[in-house]
């Protein structure tokens, strides 16, 4: 139970709850893992079911969060195509007006009980909504939505009052995880940089972000940026690229690509260009500067210094050096494992090893490392 300052007390919102909960919401900003715990607050403070986190446009599986209880829920909000017919977009000026929106604002009585959204939230046991608009970048609009049952009164005046407060430490929290994303992905571009390695970075809607010096080299007639997309000149290699950036940005935002298959791009009298478009690991769609990147490879370019140095410089074995150098050209694992007719998790096993021999914790570091011992053996 939790007072308004008038002295009015609310039974469905804790202030000192909503307060305590606030106060962590910079650790999660920094520390992503932290997100799923604080909506779980959130929920628990406002007298609500549940909370998730939602762009209010442009809604993707990756770029959404949710308590533990709304799983379900959010999961066939996706796959059954209710993200299509989500009347709470109704909810769009009064966000844009005052950050802050209840079902009964922009719901009539009668679509209430009857529009086959609300007949979806009812199979969950759901039926009113607060939502608090904000945001990282102002072009991506957020929500949090937070959940009450059909057996709970809905969101009132009074406790909208208490929840619009919350906009500006969420914003706070948006801009520096965003911030944080934008100097992690900073840091990876100086590796490749370092390397040579041309290199095209993606958001979360695959729109091109950042294009390295090594990639803006390579750019030309048969291959190209337009309209913040990577394009070839011949349409059936465009329509390639467009399709592996699409299945990456659907692939979790965890973990490792398994199967990236390289896309051949036609040069005349030259051997094809051959691009690898894979996720960034780890990268937080809600927030992230880049979620994914395009590797260019140059066959005629060799970029990696040879197994023979990094065994000598690092201690690796013979095959976590081959495997480096491979990791270093942007092959996948699973290119990887089926090159060297080794499975998949005796790949990631070495992989793993490479990092700790080598002191580097990402794909990005260890080849900027590797770049750098191509270039000893180079002046040596």
């Amino acid at each position: 139970m939790g007072k308004f300052p008038h002295g009015v007390v609310f039974l469905d919102v804790d202030v000192e709850k909503l307060g305590q909960a606030l106060d962590r919401v910079l650790e999660a900003a920094v520390d992503s893992a932290l997100w799923a715990p604080f909506l779980e607050d959130i929920a628990a403070a406002t007298g609500s079911y549940g909370a998730l986190i939602l762009p209010l446009e442009r809604r993707t599986r990756n770029a959404a969060l949710s308590t533990a209880n709304m799983a379900g829920a959010l999961e066939e909000y996706f796959q059954a195509g209710w993200v299509n017919s989500d009347w709470n977009i109704h909810a769009r000026p009064l966000l844009l007006r005052d950050g802050i929106a209840r079902t009964q604002q922009y719901t009539p009585p009668e679509v209430l009980e009857k529009h086959d959204f609300y007949r979806f939230l009812g199979t969950h046991g759901l039926r009113y909504a607060c939502l608090i608009e904000w945001h990282a970048v102002p072009s991506e609009l957020l929500c949090l939505v937070l959940h009450r049952t059909i057996d709970q009164a809905p969101y009132t005046e009074e406790e909208a009052a208490i929840l619009v407060g919350m906009r500006a430490r969420l914003m706070v929290a948006a801009r520096m995880a965003y911030k944080i994303s934008q100097n992690r992905i900073s840091g990876t571009i100086v590796g490749l940089d370092i390397a040579r390695m041309a290199t095209i970075f993606f958001d979360r809607l695959g729109k091109i972000t950042h294009v390295n010096n090594a990639a803006t080299d390579i750019l030309g007639p048969q291959l190209q940026v337009i309209d913040d997309e990577l394009r070839s000149i011949r349409e059936a290699e465009t329509a390639s690229i467009r399709n592996a950036v699409k299945a990456m940005l659907a692939h979790p935002n965890s973990g490792i690509v398994e199967n990236v298959q390289a896309i051949s791009i036609e040069r005349k009298g030259q051997r094809p260009l051959l691009l690898r478009i894979q996720r960034l690991n780890g990268e937080m769609d809600l927030f992230a500067h880049s979620v994914g990147i395009c590797v260019i490879d140059v066959p005629e370019q060799q970029r990696t210094a040879p197994p023979q140095i990094l065994k000598q410089v690092f201690g690796l074995t013979e095959r976590e050096a081959s495997i480096a150098v491979r990791l270093c050209e942007g092959h996948s694992l699973r290119e990887i494992s089926e090159a060297t007719d080794r499975s998949y998790e005796t790949v990631r096993t070495h992989m793993k090893s490479i990092l700790q021999k080598t002191g580097t914790s990402r794909q990005g570091e260890l080849i900027a490392l590797v770049a750098k011992m191509k270039m000893f053996e180079t002046n040596s």
